[in-house]
């Protein structure tokens, strides 16, 4: 059970694993202190990673499933969610 989850929404194809591997990595890169093993898995319990493009209507759909499901396992609606924008729609 996590008290809250981050979600993140992209474009990219790639498997939720391999979204949150890259981007526990990356973190890596700037986290000072690095992150532990423990702080790492503990970050890592709580991404995830639903693909989909803002236009499309399903990906609305699923992100309520996702944070629906994310509820039901202790999150009591707490999630941060972020929606990468492609620079054309600015």
């Amino acid at each position: 059970m996590t008290s809250f989850a981050i979600v993140a929404i992209a474009r990219t194809e790639v498997s939720e694993a391999e979204f949150c591997e890259k981007l526990l990595d990356d973190l890596a890169g700037f986290a000072a202190p690095p992150l532990e093993a423990a702080e790492r898995e503990w970050l890592r319990a709580r991404l995830h990673y639903v693909r989909g493009t803002f236009q499309d209507p399903t990906l609305y759909d699923r992100l309520n499933e996702r944070l629906t499901g994310l509820g039901a396992n202790g999150t009591r609606g707490n999630a941060l969610f972020y929606m990468a924008v492609p620079p054309d729609f600015f």
